[in-house]
C-alpha cells in the first residue's frame, strides 16, 4: 500500500504584523539596504557618551615671537577639534534619545527602521509564506507568543489549510475562550460543507453525543466498508479499555459491529444491548 503524501502547510504573514520576523530578515540583509545590523542598533542605543571638556586657554606672554605663534596655531587646532568631537556627541547623544525609545530587541529594532528608514516601509504590506512541513508538523507543533502576536490566527491559518487544501484531516478546536471557535464556525466553507459540529457547553440542558455508528452514506455502506469502520470501532474500544481482547471477544465485535454500522439509527446503547442479548435477535435473524 503506498503513503498517503500531505500537502505542506504554508502559513502566511505580513511583515507588519510580525516585526520579530522583519528585525530577522533586516539584520541579514542590513548591508543590502542599508540600513544599521542588529548589532549596531544596540551599540548605538546603550554605548554610554561622554561629553567633551571645554579648552581653557592658557595666557602665554611669550618674549619669543615665533613660540606665541606656534601656541595660538595649536590653540586654534585644539579649537576646531572641540567643536568637531562636540558636534559628533551631539549627534551621537540625539541619536541615543531616538533609539532609547525602542526595545533592545528584534521587534524594537524593526519598530526602529520602519519609521526612520523609508526603503523599508515597501516591506510591511507585503505577504510571505512560511513553509511548514507536514511529516513536521505531525509530530508535534508548540504556537508561543504573548498577547496580540498573532497566536489565534497562526491556528485559524492552520484550520483553513486542512479545510481548504488537505481535506482528508478531521479537526478538533478546544478552547477556553468561544471567540476563536465561533470565528472559525463561521468560515464560509464550515458553512457549505456540512462538516462542523459546534458543541457549546454552556448551554442548559443540552449534552454533547458522538455516535460512533453515525457514518456518512451509511444506506448504501457496502459489507468492506462496514468491516473497515468496526476494525477502527474495535482498536479505539480496546485502548480505551487499555487492555487486549481475547480471540473470543474480537470475533463476536467482528461480528456485531459491521451490522450495526449498517443498521438504521443504530447507537452505543444498541451495542450494549446486542451483546447482552437483549437487541431485537428475532429481527436481525430474519
Amino acid at each position: 500500500m503506498n503513503e498517503v503524501t500531505y500537502s505542506d502547510f504554508y502559513c502566511e504573514y505580513e511583515y507588519q504584523y510580525n516585526l520579530d520576523l522583519l528585525g530577522d530578515y533586516l539584520n541579514e540583509n542590513s548591508e543590502r539596504f542599508n540600513v544599521p545590523n542588529f548589532e549596531k542598533f544596540l551599540f548605538q542605543r546603550n554605548t554610554p557618551l561622554k561629553k567633551p571638556d571645554k579648552l581653557n586657554k592658557s595666557l602665554l606672554n611669550a618674549t619669543n615671537e615665533l613660540q606665541q605663534q606656534v601656541f595660538d596655531e595649536v590653540y586654534r587646532q585644539a579649537v576646531f577639534d572641540y567643536h568637531l568631537n562636540l558636534k559628533t556627541y551631539e549627534k551621537a547623544f540625539y541619536l541615543q534619545e531616538i533609539l532609547k525609545k525602542y526595545e533592545t530587541t528584534k521587534y524594537g529594532y524593526a519598530y526602529y527602521l520602519t519609521e526612520n528608514f523609508k526603503n523599508i516601509t515597501p516591506f510591511l504590506k507585503r505577504s510571505n509564506k512560511l513553509p511548514i512541513s507536514e511529516n513536521n508538523r505531525r509530530l508535534h507543533t508548540y504556537i508561543t507568543g504573548g498577547t496580540g502576536s498573532g497566536k489565534s490566527e497562526a491556528i485559524k491559518s492552520l484550520i483553513w489549510h486542512y479545510l481548504t487544501r488537505d481535506k482528508r484531516t478531521g479537526l478538533i478546536l478546544l478552547s477556553p475562550n468561544g471567540e476563536i471557535c465561533e470565528q472559525v464556525a463561521k468560515f464560509w466553507v464550515n458553512i457549505e460543507n456540512n462538516r462542523l459540529i459546534y458543541i457549546e457547553p454552556n448551554l442548559d440542558g443540552f449534552f454533547p453525543c458522538l455516535n460512533p455508528f453515525d457514518v456518512p452514506n451509511k444506506d448504501n455502506l457496502t459489507d468492506i466498508e462496514a468491516e473497515k469502520y468496526a476494525e477502527a470501532f474495535r482498536s479505539i474500544f480496546e485502548e480505551l479499555l487499555k487492555g487486549e481482547f481475547t480471540a473470543q471477544m474480537n470475533t463476536l465485535l467482528m461480528a456485531v459491529l459491521p451490522v450495526l454500522f449498517k443498521y438504521p439509527n443504530a447507537s452505543i446503547y444498541d451495542l450494549i444491548h446486542f451483546l447482552g442479548g437483549f437487541f431485537f435477535t428475532e429481527s436481525i435473524l430474519i
